[in-house]
């Protein structure tokens, strides 16, 4: 597989956002850090306040991508759970948003 072109970034970022009105998307792991392999998946963090578990909330936004043929990671996260996360020291979405790179804000 090749790398993911910014105009297929693009494009995904844009089907998220049509689906979902998050209030950020950020594009975290090898590609947020600019060191993507031909190999690497992509991921991306979106916060925004939809309802369900956390699974169904990934499931949701997962499908309402339709341009890709590559492996994607979504992870969903309420604004609240964000906030309290950040507070609580969690390791995970300190590093989103340390090294993430930040595609989208409302």
């Amino acid at each position: 597989m090749k790398v993911i072109s910014k105009k297929t970034i693009k494009n995904i970022v844009r089907e998220i956002v049509d689906a979902c009105d998050p209030e950020l998307v950020i594009l975290f792991g090898s590609y947020g850090r600019g060191k993507p392999k031909k190999d690497s998946d992509l991921d991306i963090f979106v916060v925004a306040d939809l309802p369900g578990t956390a699974s169904e909330k990934n499931r949701f936004v997962d499908r309402a991508i339709t341009s890709s043929s590559f492996g994607i990671d979504i992870v969903v996260r309420s604004r609240e759970q964000v906030k309290n996360a950040l507070k609580g020291r969690d390791w995970f979405i300190q590093e989103i948003f340390a090294e993430g790179k930040k595609l989208y804000a409302r």
